[in-house]
C-alpha cells in the first residue's frame, strides 16, 4: 500500500471488510488453530494447513459457481493424500527380541 499510486477509497464496505479480515478472521483462525493444538498433536494440526487452498477451492465453487478444472481437482486429491500419509496413526513397533 506504501508504494501504490491508486487512492485507496475509505469506504464503510471497504472498512468492515478490513475490520472483518484484520480482526474476526484472525483471531478465529488463531482461536481454531489453539483448540486444534490442545486436542490433537502439533504433527497432526500441521499437516491440516495443507487443506487451506482446497477448502478456498471448495469455497470457491460453491459461493462463486467457479468452475473445478483437471488440474484443480488433481491438485485437491494429492494435497488429500499427502495430509492422509501424514496425519495417520502408524502401528507402534514391535520389540525385538
Amino acid at each position: 500500500m506504501l508504494f501504490e499510486r491508486t487512492p485507496i477509497r475509505w469506504t464503510g464496505e471497504f472498512v468492515f471488510a478490513l475490520l472483518w479480515m484484520a480482526v474476526v478472521v484472525s483471531v478465529g483462525a488463531v482461536s481454531l488453530l489453539v483448540l486444534l493444538i490442545r486436542r490433537n498433536a502439533v504433527s497432526r494440526v500441521a499437516g491440516l494447513f495443507y487443506l487451506v487452498p482446497v477448502s478456498a477451492a471448495a469455497l470457491a465453487w460453491l459461493l462463486f459457481a467457479q468452475p473445478i478444472g483437471a488440474t484443480q481437482a488433481l491438485g485437491v486429491a494429492i494435497a488429500a493424500m499427502g495430509v492422509v500419509l501424514a496425519t495417520r496413526s502408524l502401528p507402534a513397533p514391535t520389540p525385538r527380541r
